[in-house]
């Protein structure tokens, strides 16, 4: 979410206009208080409807109030999103647009229509039917309209763009065994705790009841896992868990900013889940695409900018890019080892950008730095893994953490045992000359398309192979 100012200078409207109560909110929600940030959203909403009702003011798709309700309506649905309440949000957007003529496309069209893709549920043949009556409303606007909506809210345009690209080529290239998969399936249901796998119940029928049951396969984090979503993958449906605008450093910042508390909330709600025992993760493309250039000594932060490692410098990218891996590795980890069902973390790469037809400078500069985030990001990653596994295996009797795993019961030793992250190393073929993404493999320019999904299948596969 861009701050009230930044909204404003974009035109989206007046920042007179904003509810004190937004303010407040938002600077909440920049500390992670998201929960209280929510309250006073809902709170600025309420105000608004309650106003809008007490004076019975038409609501036009072109008057003020209209827009001004879809802003504070819109502000609050986001919200919610970010406290996980995909289910409340979807509510609130739904009885906006019924009440009132919002125009097309309204920020609560398009935010519905993004959270009816990537709610970690299984979504309903009647719920994909919204969507796509959502879209076409929204691509029927007025080729002005969208180009004014697009320059005011980049963000959200950039998710209807991907959707609409996803939509689009499932009709026209995604193949089907990667196709979506649409309609409501069995929730899938745990076996009786009683029954472990040394029960004598035989083998070939706990089998079978495993690849009927397969629990879903959760990815967690940034947007590059919504064309992975609702897909079928190693005999399991592939449901994401998304935190729009996640970057790496995001994570480490954890209950401190938005995002990270957004992350870990996702994570703790999957981890009450007790028949899910694995997850993938994935960050990094932001920051390789915003943020290293500006830990950089030589780079100057603009006055509106707002950066919580402003007062850190590094001598040079390489260095930038090493200490916010670690940072990224040591969060996960952290959150890891706090999770009390889900044992392994796959963590995705960022996938390098298509070549684009015009020589783009920046673009080239982020591919470097795409290349040196996936390099350090795997012998991060195996060597956090190799030291942990020394540790508990008491090869490091002097360090501090050994001492108090001595102290633990042999079941929480083994428990912690179990904890592991891996590295997903996509295979090369996708790869053109020059490290840069194959054309066929791209859906909208920066994110991958379902064709990416058999490289995924196939990396967690090989870590399965190797780690058992």
């Amino acid at each position: 979410m861009k701050s009230f100012i930044d909204r404003a200078d974009r035109k989206a409207f007046s920042e007179e206009d904003v509810n004190p109560l937004q303010h407040t909110a938002f600077q909440l929600q920049q500390s992670g208080q998201i929960d209280q940030a929510c309250t006073l959203y809902e709170q600025a909403h309420r105000e608004m409807v309650e106003r809008e009702t007490e004076t019975e003011t038409e609501m036009d798709s072109s008057g003020t109030n209209s827009k001004q309700l879809d802003i504070v309506t819109s502000d609050y649905g986001q919200m919610l999103e970010i406290c996980c309440r995909h289910d409340d949000a979807i509510t609130l957007l739904r009885s906006s647009l019924e009440m009132y003529a919002l125009p097309q496309p309204s920020l609560c069209s398009v935010l519905l229509l993004k959270l009816l893709y990537i709610h970690p549920g299984l979504r309903t043949i009647t719920e994909w039917n919204e969507m796509d009556k959502l879209y076409k409303d929204i691509k029927a606007a007025s080729n002005s309209a969208k180009k004014t909506f697009k320059l005011q809210y980049k963000s959200h345009w950039a998710y209807f763009i991907m959707i609409q690209e996803i939509f689009q080529r499932e009709r026209r290239s995604t193949p089907g065994r990667m196709k979506l998969v649409r309609g409501k399936k069995d929730e899938y249901v745990p076996r009786h705790s009683s029954l472990s796998s040394s029960s004598s119940a035989s083998s070939a029928s706990s089998a079978g009841a495993q690849k009927k049951d397969a629990p879903p396969l959760f990815f967690v984090g940034d947007s590059h896992i919504v064309p992975l979503a609702h897909r079928r993958l190693l005999n399991r449906i592939s449901r994401p868990f998304v935190t729009t605008g996640l970057k790496a450093w995001h994570v480490h910042r954890g209950n401190t900013f938005f995002t990270g508390a957004n992350f870990i909330r996702a994570l703790q709600i999957i981890d009450e889940k007790e028949f899910i025992d694995d997850v993938v993760i994935s960050a990094g493309e932001i920051d390789c695409r915003e943020t290293f250039q500006s830990l950089v000594s030589s780079f100057t932060v603009s006055k509106h900018e707002i950066d919580s490692r402003r007062g850190q410098k590094y001598p040079n990218e390489e260095i930038a890019i090493a200490k916010t891996v670690q940072a990224y590795v040591t969060a996960l980890m952290n959150i890891l080892l706090l999770l009390k069902n889900i044992n392994v973390m796959y963590v995705m790469p960022v996938l390098p950008y298509p070549k684009k037809a015009k020589k783009d400078q920046n673009r080239d500069r982020r591919r470097m730095s795409i290349i040196m985030w996936n390099n350090v990001l795997q012998k991060t990653i195996h060597d956090a893994m190799q030291k942990r596994m020394g540790k508990m295996n008491g090869e490091d009797g002097k360090d501090g953490m050994e001492t108090l795993e001595t102290k633990m019961s042999d079941l929480t030793v083994n428990v912690k045992k179990k904890k592991r992250m891996l590295y997903l190393n996509l295979s090369d073929e996708m790869l053109e000359k020059g490290g840069v993404l194959r054309d066929e493999l791209s859906l909208d320019g920066t994110h991958g398309n379902a064709k990416t999904l058999p490289y995924v299948e196939d990396a967690i596969a090989r870590c399965n192979i190797y780690h058992m």
